[in-house]
């Protein structure tokens, strides 16, 4: 958790971590092999989501 102040206020940030797994394709940059991650498709539940203070 990462505690964030802006102009004298103080928030508190946790990100959220999305599922995911090793693609099963390997790939390579300048001659050096890494492994790929894919994401994992979830549904995303935005019952109760505001912006700006407008529910959507």
């Amino acid at each position: 958790m990462t505690t964030l102040n802006f102009h004298g206020a103080t928030f508190s940030y946790q990100p959220t971590r999305l599922p995911a797994t090793i693609a099963e394709q390997g790939a390579k940059y300048r001659g050096q092999a890494y492994q790929r991650y894919q994401h994992i498709h979830t549904e995303i539940n935005n019952k109760g989501s505001k912006y700006r203070g407008v529910a959507y």
